[in-house]
C-alpha cells in the first residue's frame, strides 16, 4: 500500500468521524451556545469578565451536580423523581440551620448529610425492593392499560400549555378529526393516532395503534 492510498484512507476515516459528530443532536446545541457566547462577548463589555463567569458558574452549580447524578442514573436504565425535592430540601435545611446561628459550613455539611441519607434510602428501595425500570417492564407486559384521555377541544386544555400550537394548527387538527390526547399523542375520534408531525417527536410510553374509550367520550 503506497503513501497516496494511506493518505486517502486517513481522509475517509476523518470524514467519517466528522460526519458522525455533525449528526449528533448535541452538536447543534453546542454550536448555538458558542454563537451566543461570541455574540454576547461583543455585545457587552461585562460579559467576558471574571465576575460574570464566576456568577454563571455559581448559578449553574446546583443544576450541574444534579445533572451529573441523573445522567449516570439514566444511563443505568433507572430514574429518580425525588431529585428536585431533595435538592430543595437541602437548601431549606441549610438555610434553617444558618438562621439558627450555626456556622454556614457546618449547616451545609448537615444538609448534605441529610440528603445523602435520603438518597441512600431511595437507593435501597431501587436496588432491593424494586426499581422504576421494573415497573415499566411490568407495564409493557400488561394486556390492559387504564389511561387518562385529555381533551384538546377546550380552550384551557393543558395539552396546549405543554405543547404551544399555533391557532391555525389547532383549527386544522379540529377539522381533521383530532379530539383528544393520550400520553401527549394526538388521537382522532375513532381512536387512531393522528398523522401530526409533533407525534413523531414525543418521548413517552409505547403507544398502541388504536384505542377504544370505555365510556365512549372524552
Amino acid at each position: 500500500m503506497n503513501n497516496s492510498t494511506l493518505a486517502q484512507t486517513d481522509t475517509q476515516e476523518t470524514r467519517g468521524i466528522l460526519g458522525r459528530v455533525l449528526r449528533l443532536r448535541e452538536t447543534g446545541l453546542i454550536a448555538i451556545i458558542l454563537v451566543l457566547f461570541i455574540v454576547m462577548t461583543f455585545a457587552s463589555p461585562y460579559f467576558l469578565t471574571w465576575v460574570n463567569m464566576r456568577a454563571m458558574v455559581m448559578a449553574f452549580a446546583i443544576e450541574g451536580i444534579v445533572v451529573i447524578g441523573m445522567t449516570i442514573l439514566l444511563i443505568s436504565g433507572e430514574i429518580d423523581l425525588s431529585v428536585g425535592s431533595v435538592t430543595a430540601l437541602s437548601t431549606v435545611v441549610a438555610g434553617w440551620l444558618f438562621l439558627a446561628g450555626i456556622d454556614p459550613w457546618v449547616a451545609s455539611a448537615i444538609a448534605i448529610a441529610v440528603c445523602t441519607g435520603i438518597g441512600a434510602v431511595m437507593g435501597y428501595f431501587v436496588t432491593r425492593v424494586g426499581s422504576v425500570r421494573d415497573v415499566f417492564d411490568i407495564a409493557r407486559k400488561a394486556d390492559i392499560a387504564l389511561l387518562g384521555i385529555g381533551s384538546i377541544q377546550a380552550a384551557g386544555s393543558s395539552y396546549y400549555d405543554l405543547n404551544p400550537v399555533p391557532e391555525a394548527d389547532r383549527k386544522m387538527l379540529a377539522s381533521s378529526g383530532v379530539v383528544a390526547e393520550l400520553l401527549a399523542h394526538l388521537i382522532r375520534d375513532d381512536g387512531a393516532v393522528a398523522d401530526y408531525p409533533l407525534n413523531n417527536r414525543l418521548v413517552a410510553l409505547d403507544r398502541r395503534p388504536s384505542l377504544r374509550p370505555v365510556n365512549g367520550s372524552y
